[in-house]
């Protein structure tokens, strides 16, 4: 059973604003322009503390997976630019791209431009956007598929890793 969204969570980079509307159409916004540096600060060290966090949020235990997507997030931040793999109205889709390349016999180039919109997309499609990834991931099909990916991962690293002294 699908929770339902209480909050639609947006920014403006240009203005620095976020804004939360509730479902009951209450909107709050956050200028965040306006706070002191001392909370800008924190904010960002926050932000930055859950954008890496997020890269390996779903690697359930696998610490060489968990050091590699930080070390991808660390490497493209530090390169300008958001993050690795994120397409598709601001969804990390690599890994769903591949599962859906394995299972349509496509290249994973040609699954991930059917998950990508352009950057001057409307809201509204990336809401589309997000929602049929997230429709993607839930399907059992994709889920076998990304697990075999990820075990075939694991398994290549541990070719390499030294030997386990128990």
């Amino acid at each position: 059973m699908a929770r339902e969204s209480v909050c639609e969570k947006d920014y403006d980079e240009s203005t620095r604003e976020a804004s939360f509307e509730f479902s009951d159409g209450t909107l709050l916004v956050l200028e965040v322009a306006k706070l002191s540096p001392e909370i800008q600060t924190r904010l960002m060290l926050h932000g930055a503390m859950q954008k890496v966090g997020d890269s390996y949020s779903s690697v359930r235990g696998n610490v060489v997976d968990a050091i590699s997507r930080a070390k991808a997030v660390i490497a493209a931040l530090s390169a300008g630019e958001w993050g690795p793999e994120r397409e598709g109205g601001g969804t990390r889709v690599g890994l769903l791209a591949e599962a859906i390349a394995r299972i349509k016999g496509v290249s994973p180039d040609t699954a991930r431009a059917a998950l990508q919109l352009s950057p001057d997309a409307s809201d509204e499609d990336k809401k589309a956007m997000r929602s049929k990834i997230s429709t993607l991931r839930s399907h059992p099909q994709i889920k076998a598929t990304i697990a075999r990916i990820q075990l075939e991962r694991a398994e290549e690293e541990a070719k390499s890793a030294p030997e386990l002294a128990i």
